[in-house]
């Protein structure tokens, strides 16, 4: 597959990421993220002295994984946005 058709797919892919995060559900997500971000950090900043070690390794990984998502739809617009900037310049490159 070419570097253009990647970059079409990204593009896709980034506009589809961007829809959900425009819908009302998608809204709900992000609040409902934005929250669990907080609760985690709000339960490690309580618990570090006392949790175990397997304790603080989940609750980590669950603030990181919420960390995640919100990056993933909050970046979607900036992303797909500059994949499209990339895409106009092999355009008119006329570079596969």
């Amino acid at each position: 597959m070419s570097n253009k058709q990647d970059i079409i797919n990204d593009i896709k892919k980034f506009d589809a990421i961007s829809a959900v995060k425009e819908t009302v559900g998608g809204k709900l997500l992000l609040n409902s993220l934005q929250k669990d971000v907080i609760s985690c950090i709000d339960e490690l900043s309580s618990k570090y002295k006392t949790a175990t070690h397997i304790e603080m390794i989940a609750l980590v990984a669950k603030l990181s994984e919420r960390l995640t998502m919100l990056r993933v739809l909050n970046r979607s617009s900036k992303l797909k946005k500059l994949a499209k900037e990339e895409l106009d310049f092999l355009t008119k490159e006329n570079i596969e």
